[in-house]
């Protein structure tokens, strides 16, 4: 399943291929994935995220509004229909009332690998922020980077996650 995630990466909620896959892979539940624009009160949200989350199998897919990807909608107003699969989140076990997710991890990694294994694996990471107890690593040659936080008694991953900026724009929308 993870590699199949992966190559949707950038996608938009339009794909076929990807809504068929969620659904068959019990991701989601329903077909149509869009942002709501107002509360069950009627005001207005200002959210460009929807977030999936699937705690029983330790993930969570995150979409963001064309307004927010695009370089060239950048004057779009957000209106919550057009979305980008933008990043994945792997979790360990009891991380955020997650389970921890079973399947195989981008690259190779695994939540039992020390910082060290991990530097041998994917060499050093780009971004290190010591006081939040993460690492990114950007210039992987995958089309994604890869950031991992670290548990903050220095004992193991929280979680991983993938994120993309390269989004495959259907036709209808530029």
């Amino acid at each position: 399943m993870t590699e199949k995630l992966l190559e949707f990466l950038g996608t938009s909620n339009h794909d076929k291929e990807l809504i068929y896959f969620l659904l068959n892979n019990q991701l989601i539940t329903e077909p149509n994935l869009y942002i709501p624009l107002s509360d069950e009160d009627n005001e207005p949200l200002d959210e460009d995220t929807l977030y999936i989350a699937n705690e029983e199998k330790g993930i969570c897919l995150l979409f963001r509004d064309e307004a927010s990807c695009l370089d060239h909608f950048s004057d779009t107003a957000m209106l919550g229909k057009n979305l980008f699969f933008q990043t994945i989140f792997f979790y360990n076990q009891n991380v955020e009332g997650f389970n921890k997710y079973r399947e195989l991890l981008p690259k190779g990694l695994n939540f039992d690998m020390s910082k060290v294994e991990i530097h041998d694996l994917l060499g050093s990471p780009d971004d290190v922020r010591e006081s939040l107890y993460s690492e990114k690593w950007c210039n992987l040659d995958c089309g994604y980077s890869i950031y991992i936080k670290y548990s903050a008694l220095h004992d193991g991953i929280r979680y991983i996650s993938t994120t993309t900026s390269n989004y495959k724009v259907p036709l209808k929308l530029t």
